[in-house]
């Protein structure tokens, strides 16, 4: 099982809208960059 977390650590607080929008990003971002991961994650510090 090939698991895939991006941590983002915001320099300033986040609305709820940001939060999801970059949480989308991020997770489109980690399929690209490693597309044979089964789980994928986005954390924010």
């Amino acid at each position: 099982k090939k698991t895939i977390t991006l941590v983002a650590e915001p320099f300033a607080p986040l609305t709820t809208a940001d939060r999801d929008t970059l949480a989308d990003e991020g997770g489109r971002l980690l399929r690209f960059l490693e597309p044979g991961a089964v789980t994928f994650a986005v954390r924010f510090a």
